[in-house]
């Protein structure tokens, strides 16, 4: 029955393929079911599901969860100068501010090339306008999403709409981070190895004592802060019980009530979760009359455009931001396209990036 050099799925998605495409199967019409094909083609159901999720991929037809399967062919989105284009969503946590401009950017720089629609929106990090977005998308008949998650180190009660967009068929590709749930492609930087760097970068200069500022409400944060401990234990060192302040995003507005109850003069150097925090506490310290580098050294994430306007300019890890979006983007497309294997992660290598707001505190040689 199936011919040589085929693998089954795909012989039965191409015989399905040329049913729809001959009307056989018209627009908006329910194929047979999963178990009436397993019989018809004397195959597992396994080996259906996956002719079924091709067809879903290449467009020609879409799931209906609890009902069916239904032809979604249409000529105009398969062949002719009239071709629907293709649709990509990105979902971020934030849009106008801050690193997410450069992302955006670079996604948008490699989707036009390949002439494949944008749709974005934001979820200001909270699981409500996630939810929102998600639903948009899958409303907006998107082919693939491009997703920054909300709060990834937390459970995410959006798990079940991430589901849906696995059911349809909707290739998906996580930002900067993923969430434990379930396994994902994602494009982002190693941030433990940013932690660690940063980290090992102050105590090489001579700073033992430490402050560590980390958001904990993404994984960013955490394997950031993990990155801070092993450098502290790769140098044989400790800190203080106090040496580390922690934050969500309800947080941040309220930082400086805990910038408040720090004592500052038992630090030589802060390390940031991010410039935001960086520039917030840069200012704060220098109302306080604390001089930066010369009474404490400050290092930060991101090194965007933030780190450079402070004065002095903030020391800070290297981000790839456009070149983060060109890779989901490159990624996704390829994901739509059927030519990519799951559970795939890119890490960017951070790297620090020298400014002016470290001092060495190096003990000088005799």
């Amino acid at each position: 029955m199936f011919e040589d050099g085929v693998i089954k799925y795909v012989f039965i998605a191409n015989k399905l393929k040329k049913q729809i495409e001959e009307g056989h199967y018209k627009y908006g019409e329910a194929i047979p079911s999963e178990n009436e094909l397993t019989k018809l083609y004397d195959v597992s159901r396994h080996t259906i599901r996956e002719a079924i999720s091709l067809l879903v991929k290449e467009r020609y037809v879409r799931k209906e969860k609890g009902s069916g399967t239904y032809v979604a062919y249409d000529e105009t989105q398969h062949q002719g100068p009239d071709a629907k284009p293709l649709l990509v969503g990105v979902i971020t946590t934030y849009l106008s501010d801050y690193i997410f401009p450069s992302i955006i950017r670079g996604i948008e720089k490699e989707l036009n090339k390949e002439n494949i629609g944008l749709l974005i929106a934001s979820t200001h990090n909270n699981y409500a306008d996630e939810e929102s977005a998600l639903k948009k998308m899958i409303s907006n008949n998107v082919d693939g999403l491009i997703i920054e998650p909300t709060k990834s180190s937390y459970f995410n009660p959006n798990t079940n709409l991430y589901l849906d967009l696995n059911a349809k068929g909707i290739p998906f590709v996580m930002l900067n981070s993923t969430y434990s749930e379930f396994d994902t492609n994602s494009v982002g930087v190693n941030d433990e190895r940013a932690g660690y760097i940063a980290t090992d970068y102050l105590i090489e200069r001579g700073h033992h004592k430490i402050l560590a500022i980390m958001k904990i409400d993404d994984k960013q944060g955490k394997y950031r802060l993990k990155g801070y401990v092993k450098a502290f234990a790769k140098h044989q060192l400790s800190f203080a019980n106090d040496a580390i302040i922690t934050y969500e995003t309800e947080d941040k507005a309220n930082l400086k009530a805990k910038l408040d109850q720090t004592d500052f003069a038992q630090y030589t150097a802060v390390l940031t979760y991010n410039d935001e925090i960086a520039l917030e506490v840069g200012n704060y310290l220098n109302a306080k009359g604390i001089q930066i580098p010369d009474d404490i050294s400050l290092v930060s994430h991101d090194d965007s455009t933030l780190s450079d306007n402070f004065n002095p300019p903030i020391t800070s890890v290297s981000h790839p931001k456009e070149k983060l979006g060109i890779e989901a983007a490159r990624w996704i497309v390829a994901a739509i396209r059927g030519k990519v294997k799951e559970s795939n992660q890119m890490l960017f290598a951070p790297r620090i990036v020298e400014k002016e707001s470290v001092r060495d505190n190096s003990p000088t040689p005799l």
